[in-house]
């Protein structure tokens, strides 16, 4: 699913407060998936 659709859902069921949380928690996870291992 791209980041489009999911924040066209997110406005569909009325959560805004949801899209920066949404983006916040991607990037992290994008950020883990390219840390060197421990």
């Amino acid at each position: 699913m791209e980041r489009t659709e999911i924040l066209d859902l997110m406005g569909t069921l009325k959560l805004s407060g949801m899209r920066s949380a949404y983006d916040e928690i991607m990037a992290t996870a994008i950020k883990r998936q390219h840390e060197p291992p421990r």
